[in-house]
C-alpha cells in the first residue's frame, strides 16, 4: 500500500512542478485545466491502486483530491497574469481626458522571452508633465495597481521613466506631454 500511495504522491509533485513551470494557472480557465489533471486524475489513480488493498480508500481520495485543489489554487496564485487581464487593469483606470492611440500587447506565462506586458499609448490633455504624471499614478494607486503606503514621485520633467515594482507588477510611465505611456507587466 505504500507503494500505492507513493505512485500516487509522485504523480502529485510531478505534475504540480510541471505545470508550474508551463504557467498554466495564468491561462484563460487556468484553475480548470489545472483541476482536470492534478485533482481529478490523481484522484481517480488513488482510487485505482488502493480500493482493492486498504478499506479506507475513500478517505485517502478525498484527502488526495484536497491536496489536489489546494496545489491548483497556489499554482493560480503565482501564475503571472495574462495580457488579457493586464488590459483589463487599465480600461478601469480613471484617465479623464486621455484618449488610447496604441497597444502593444507581449509576452507569455512562462515568462520566457518575457511575462507578459501591455503596453498603451495615450493621448493626454497639453498640461504641465508633472500634472499628466500625477494623474496616472494617482489613478494606478486608486486601481490598487501601486501600494497605497507608496509615496508617488514628484516628476517634474517631460519624458522621465518611473518604474514602480510591486510583488505582482512591474510599471513604467512616461508622460511627455500631449503623450503618455504605461507599460505594465507582470512578474
Amino acid at each position: 500500500m505504500i507503494a500505492r500511495l507513493a505512485g500516487v504522491i509522485s504523480y502529485l509533485v510531478v505534475a504540480t512542478i510541471v505545470l508550474g513551470y508551463l504557467g498554466v494557472g495564468g491561462y484563460r480557465a487556468g484553475f480548470l485545466w489545472l483541476a482536470l489533471v492534478i485533482p481529478v486524475v490523481a484522484t481517480a489513480l488513488a482510487w485505482r491502486l488502493l480500493r482493492a488493498v486498504d478499506t479506507n480508500a475513500a478517505l485517502w481520495c478525498v484527502a488526495v483530491a484536497l491536496i489536489g485543489i489546494t496545489a491548483c489554487a497556489k499554482l493560480v496564485d503565482l501564475a503571472p497574469e495574462s495580457t488579457t487581464r493586464l488590459a483589463q487593469h487599465l480600461d478601469g483606470l480613471n484617465l479623464p481626458f486621455f484618449k488610447t492611440v496604441r497597444e502593444t500587447r507581449s509576452g507569455h506565462g512562462w515568462c520566457r522571452p518575457h511575462c507578459p506586458r501591455v503596453e498603451r499609448q495615450y493621448t493626454v490633455p497639453t498640461t504641465a508633465p508633472r500634472a499628466a504624471y500625477f494623474t496616472v499614478l494617482l489613478a494606478l494607486r486608486q486601481h490598487h495597481l501601486l501600494d497605497a503606503n507608496e509615496r508617488l514621485p514628484d516628476v517634474r520633467t517631460a519624458g522621465e521613466r518611473v518604474v514602480t515594482r510591486t510583488d505582482r507588477y512591474t510599471i513604467t510611465v512616461t508622460a511627455a506631454p500631449p503623450t503618455a505611456r504605461i507599460v505594465l507587466q507582470s512578474r
